[in-house]
């Protein structure tokens, strides 16, 4: 998140307020609103959030995960089998993508990105991450899993 977030708010911030202090905190979406239910985090920016009666939810923008590879990659598939959108596709993908001839299983996205850039493989990704990237290519007819990024707090 904190790749294609920050951008979009933090140089703003700084110029308003610029005493401001922040305390960024990388964790699972999950364990983000887990922070911010329990008062460990002021808010936080997250990807599919459960709605909860003490948060409010703002929604920031979508984004799509789907497959992504590098013209002449292995046939390989790059995911975090920990996410529900890799899960999903996984789902949909059984038996349809072609001579799969293993995986590549990372829980950090930036090690999938970077190891599909390079080839290694097909890449579960979010379009917002792949399009750092200009050699990826998109997968024709992949599934795709739709996320909502929100602001909770």
């Amino acid at each position: 998140m904190a790749l294609y977030s920050i951008k979009q708010f933090l140089p703003a911030l700084s110029v308003i307020y610029p005493m401001l202090d922040f305390n960024f905190i990388h964790v699972l979406s999950r364990e983000m609103t887990e922070k911010v239910i329990n008062w460990e985090a002021d808010f936080g920016i997250v990807v599919n959030s459960v709605k909860h009666p003490d948060l409010v939810i703002i929604k920031l923008c979508t984004d799509i995960v789907t497959i992504f590879y590098k013209e002449g990659c292995h046939n390989k598939l790059i995911y975090d089998p920990n996410l529900a959108q890799s899960q999903s596709i996984l789902i949909k993908i059984q038996n349809s993508l072609v001579n799969l001839e293993g995986e590549i299983c990372s829980g950090n996205i930036e090690v999938i990105s970077s190891l599909t850039a390079l080839g290694s493989g097909y890449g579960v990704l979010p379009s917002r991450i792949a399009a750092k990237y200009q050699n990826l290519k998109l997968l024709s007819n992949a599934p795709i899993f739709k996320d909502k990024i929100c602001l909770i707090f």
